[in-house]
Formats: structure tokens, C-alpha cells, sequence
């Protein structure tokens, strides 16, 4: 009987330090405001060390921007710019994805307003309608929605891409 009153409060107590580990914490770095984008981006390159990380905005044609973050040599994220009364922030919102030596990548992401998208990155054009940009030395396709790796003739909503 005294194991089973051990045992109860020690399973308790490991399953509440559990749950209190696995749930998602605020950020501690306070939102830090700009007065352009430029600036917020400025002011996130500065929280870390950044080594070789090129920023590449991308204007949709559903009127959201997100930005294409690339770690060289052949890792990316997402970012997005915040706006706050006429203040702007900047936050990469996906996890990093190697391309490594595969041909090309493509994960799915969901805007701060809501829109999922998938985003393909490759070395070579595989979509009839891809972006191709120079300076990341990839061909890029964003879409609305879901689609596979294979499907060639999809819809890209990049509408033009400016470097940060």
C-alpha cells in the first residue's frame, strides 16, 4: 500500500512536469518595431549571429508578402514582416529545411493571416510557371493549397521578389 502512494504522486508529478515541458512558451525577446522593413529586418539579423543568410521578399499575387530566408549553403526557412500601426517586425515563422543534395524541397506553411501555402525551391525549373532567382541560385513556386512534389503545372502566386 505505501508503494502505491509512492508510486501515485511520482507518476503525477512526472506527467504534470510533462505536460508544462511540452507546451509552447512566449517568446522573451520583446517585439522590437521599425519604422520600415528594412529596419525590422535589420534589427533580427542583429539578435543572433547570422553567417551567409540572404532574405528574399516575395510579393504574392493574393496581396501577402512572405520572405524566403536562404542559410547558406542549401538551407531555407520562412519569415514575414508584422505591421503595427505603421511599425514593422520581421520573424522567420517556419523550421529550417535542407535541400542538401537532393534536387529540390518543398514544404507547407500558414501566413500570420491564415493562408496555407505550399513553397517548392529547386535547382533546376520542374514547375512550367517557377521564379527563377539569381541570387539564390533557385527556382521557386509558391502555391495555394496542397499539391505534390511531381505535379508540374501549378499555379505560382509569386507575383516579384526583392531582395532584403
Amino acid at each position: 500500500m505505501i508503494l502505491i502512494r509512492i508510486r501515485f504522486p511520482l507518476l503525477f508529478l512526472s506527467i504534470l512536469l510533462f505536460l508544462v515541458g511540452c507546451q509552447k512558451t512566449a517568446s522573451t525577446q520583446p517585439v522590437h518595431w521599425s519604422a520600415t522593413k528594412e529596419e525590422a529586418l535589420s534589427h533580427y539579423k542583429e539578435q543572433l549571429p547570422r553567417v551567409n543568410e540572404t532574405y528574399l521578399e516575395l510579393m504574392l499575387t493574393t496581396g501577402e508578402s512572405v520572405v524566403l530566408v536562404q542559410r547558406k549553403p542549401s538551407t531555407y526557412a520562412i519569415g514575414e514582416f508584422y505591421m503595427n500601426q505603421g511599425q514593422y517586425a520581421f520573424d522567420r515563422t517556419s523550421a529550417w529545411v535542407a535541400m542538401g543534395n537532393t534536387t529540390g524541397a518543398m514544404w507547407a506553411f500558414t501566413t500570420k493571416a491564415g493562408t496555407d501555402y505550399k513553397l517548392k525551391i529547386a535547382k533546376s525549373r520542374e514547375d512550367t510557371s517557377s521564379f527563377y532567382n539569381k541570387a539564390l541560385g533557385v527556382y521557386m513556386t509558391v502555391s495555394e493549397g496542397d499539391r505534390e512534389y511531381n505535379d508540374k503545372n501549378v499555379t505560382n502566386l509569386i507575383a516579384a521578389a526583392s531582395n532584403g
